[in-house]
């Protein structure tokens, strides 16, 4: 099997976060520290006109320690705060690839089966989506989790954004999103050598699988993974809605009006607001604006205390041993830039300056975040927005080329830090 391999780099990773990197911060150094962050983190969203920004970070063995600056809501100039939530987008995947991972180690589904055989073996909606849709049958798991599956997308087709346009607190309900994606042609062979393809689709259909094979809806699988992972402020949209718990304590998302980005037409009702900054900004306020599309691939709602403790689980050995590690990080080379992969879930890279990193971005209207783990150093870093913009990320998903993002702007802080507390 696929992800059973056993390269050079899971031995290396795993003594890597078994032994740690052994260091100390004082309490006047975590102090500073924390200053030195809200220093960058103010800088940086009046640079780029973001209303709020939330940071996560923590050094294994040392508790996390979250930094809020700016604002939640700017109607009401509400501060945004540590447990401020905000819609995870595409970070979701993790939880999809995590629950997947549980049915091939436990010898439910194997990675390289396909989806018709499984859809025969334990029939249910799975066995209606094929019937429905032949081409799925010859589709692997594997194929889904690395995006070589071919699949089409759903969400960049031109009848989601009319529909999206028109009226986007629609209730997408996954058998309506696969109707749009499978009205397309697949964009290559499933498997096809050397091809690739981010499609949100792929987790859509995931889903389906954990659905038909564990009996249970989505939010009761995935509250079983938060509790092995011991995380709270976490919520998922289910058929994407989001529950009324999380909407008291979300934020506000912003996008802007003069932005390139046609999805923003379905705003163009919404309350506009001025995000002070360094130039003159406009956005549309979208407080509860639009209903979540494809939860299973982007319907997650949490603060970035709950995905720096997610990383941590997975990367410090709390959910998963050696194997389990290697397996998620089995992925499928998708950029000719600093050795980018697509694993389950997550992309991998090597960094010049800090080394193999694990990470993914989160994208929805309004909302901007990123999610890294830095195996060099077994540091964790989590960081959350409420805007729609391209400054958070640190990589270009599609071909792995470093981008210029808060996280470049932060680390040397934390690396800085780091390095003087263990002279």
């Amino acid at each position: 099997m696929n992800l059973f391999k056993k390269g050079a780099i899971g031995l290396i990773l795993w003594g890597i976060f078994c032994l740690g990197y052994a260091h100390t911060i004082n309490p006047v150094q975590i102090s500073q520290q924390r200053a030195a962050v809200k220093k960058i983190l103010t800088n940086l969203i009046y640079s780029y006109n973001i209303p709020g920004a939330v940071i996560t970070y923590g050094f294994k063995g040392q508790p996390l320690q979250t930094v809020a600056v700016g604002f939640r809501d700017m109607s009401d100039f509400l501060p945004i705060e540590n447990n401020t939530l905000f819609i995870t987008g595409s970070i979701t995947k993790s939880f999809t690839a995590m629950a997947i991972l549980d049915l091939v180690r436990s010898g439910k589904i194997q990675e390289n089966e396909t989806l018709g055989k499984i859809a025969d073996q334990y029939k249910g909606e799975l066995k209606g989506v094929v019937s429905r849709y032949p081409s799925l049958t010859v589709v692997t798991i594997r194929e889904l989790l690395v995006h070589t599956s071919g699949v089409p997308e759903d969400v960049n087709s031109s009848i989601f954004k009319n529909k999206f346009i028109v009226n986007p607190k629609h209730v997408w309900l996954d058998d309506e999103l696969l109707d749009i994606a499978m009205k397309r042609p697949f964009y290559f062979k499933p498997g096809a050598a050397g091809k690739w393809s981010y499609t949100n689709t792929d987790y859509l259909l995931l889903g389906v699988v954990i659905r038909t094979i564990v009996g249970q809806e989505m939010p009761t699988v995935f509250r079983q993974l938060w509790h092995k992972a011991g995380l709270q402020n976490i919520y998922y949209a289910n058929n994407g809605l989001i529950p009324a718990e999380a909407l008291k304590n979300m934020a506000t998302g912003y996008i802007s009006v003069a932005g390139s980005n046609e999805m923003q037409l379905a705003f163009k009702n919404k309350t506009k607001v001025v995000v002070p900054g360094a130039k003159h900004y406009i956005a549309y306020s979208l407080n509860n604006a639009y209903n979540v599309f494809g939860p299973t691939a982007s319907g997650m709602i949490a603060n970035t205390a709950a995905l720096a403790m997610w990383y941590r689980a997975i990367f410090e050995g709390k959910l998963l041993d050696k194997m389990g590690v290697d397996m998620l990080l089995n992925g499928i080379s998708n950029g000719k830039y600093n050795h980018a992969k697509y694993a389950l879930g997550v992309t991998t890279h090597v960094i010049p300056t800090y080394g193999y990193v694990v990470s993914h971005d989160g994208l929805a209207p309004g909302f901007s975040l990123f999610l890294i783990y830095f195996f060099k150093y077994n540091l964790v870093v989590a960081l959350a927005t409420n805007s729609s913009n391209p400054y958070v990320s640190t990589f270009d998903v599609h071909n792995g080329q470093i981008l210029p993002g808060f996280i470049g702007a932060i680390m040397p802080v934390l690396v800085g830090h780091l390095k003087r507390s263990n002279k």
